[in-house]
């Protein structure tokens, strides 16, 4: 078991650290089967998702190492953008909808986590550049 769990771990880690090259292998995996492009694009946002929550929050740890986690800080933006979109539902429909209310999170996530591992990506560049000098 211990060798299973090591082996996922690395897969983990190896695709966590291409979250940009994992969404069109993921996409045109999803299109060679579905045939459907929106149906791709989504599988492909979805299943980065998860990769992209590991890679921002190990960005943020190494670029601020400050005493709160990165994954606690990308785990309450998905928390408060699930209250904040919660809330909005119910009083535009009188009611919730959990199916449709955590799609949108998970795929407003990944809009956000994207934007964020781009900014903390070149961030870390920058720094690296001006340490090096």
């Amino acid at each position: 078991m211990g060798r299973l769990l090591d082996v996922l771990v690395n897969v983990y880690a190896l695709l966590g650290t291409v979250p940009f090259l994992l969404f069109p292998l993921a996409g045109l995996s999803a299109y060679l089967v579905v045939r459907d492009k929106k149906k791709a694009v989504r599988f492909a946002a979805d299943f980065t998702m998860f990769f992209l929550i590991g890679s921002v929050s190990v960005i943020y740890d190494e670029l601020f190492r400050t005493s709160v986690k990165g994954f606690w800080i990308v785990l309450l933006i998905l928390l408060l953008l699930t209250g904040f979109l919660g809330n909005l539902q119910n009083r535009v429909r009188g009611r919730l909808d959990p199916d449709k209310l955590i799609r949108a999170v998970w795929r407003i996530g990944f809009l956000i986590l994207a934007a964020a591992y781009l900014l903390l990506l070149v961030t870390g560049i920058i720094k690296q550049m001006i340490v090096a000098a």
